[in-house]
């Protein structure tokens, strides 16, 4: 296996190796990252469910992504970025506004 692609049928040892490194990777990424599984993330849908999720276990509020939430919230980050539902452009106002040019159509209500 190489990067770009794979040149060749795998072999049985390839397609193992490859499979410990993702397996390694995932529990990496959950005990580090997320500090819980990800079928457990994936079930957030809402911020009472990511508030509830954050102080559910010890492990989730020490993860990396614990961490960005909580200071996050202590710098209240959440309420930049945010729009009023009559803002004068279709996209309303975002933290990379002007970032990037804006089509004139854009700019203007219909």
């Amino acid at each position: 296996m190489v990067p770009g692609g794979v040149v060749s049928v795998p072999s049985i040892s390839d397609l193992a190796t490859c499979r410990y490194i993702l397996g390694t990777y995932r529990r990496w990424y959950e005990s580090r990252v997320l500090g819980c599984s990800l079928s457990r993330w994936s079930e957030i849908r809402s911020k009472a469910d990511l508030l509830s999720w954050l102080d559910e276990k010890p492990s989730h509020g020490k993860s990396e992504l614990g961490f960005f939430i909580r200071i996050s919230m202590s710098v209240g980050l959440q309420s930049l970025g945010s729009t009023a539902t009559d803002a004068p452009f279709p996209f309303g106002r975002r933290i990379s506004w002007k970032t990037y040019l804006t089509p004139v159509s854009m700019m203007t209500r219909p």
